[in-house]
């Protein structure tokens, strides 16, 4: 009786242990959440190559802070305070071709 017992409490332990493994495997989740949203929003590099509207919509809705430097041959004018999460744009015919952070 006892030597039955201790097959269905070591059977049981296998059961349990082999669930667990088969749950920790698959893909790993897709970035979807805001804040990976946010994180590509503050890679300059994201920007170039878009267009304009685009990349504002796209700041905009990560709360990422722009502003526009140039825009094809004329440049504006900008204060020189550094702010380190402030995207500044350069457009040519309506496309980012230059974007960096200050």
């Amino acid at each position: 009786m006892r030597r039955i017992g201790l097959l269905a409490v070591v059977g049981g332990l296998a059961v349990v242990a082999v669930g667990g493994l088969v749950g920790c495997g698959g893909e790993p989740a897709a970035r979807t959440d805001r804040r990976a949203a946010a994180a590509d929003a503050t890679d300059p590099q994201s920007y170039v190559g878009r267009a304009t509207r685009a990349a504002i919509a796209e700041a905009e809705a990560a709360g990422v802070p722009w502003r526009i430097t140039r825009e094809d041959d004329e440049w504006f004018m900008v204060t020189m305070d550094f702010s380190p999460n402030r995207m500044n744009l350069e457009i040519d015919d309506g496309v980012v071709t230059r974007a960096t952070l200050g």
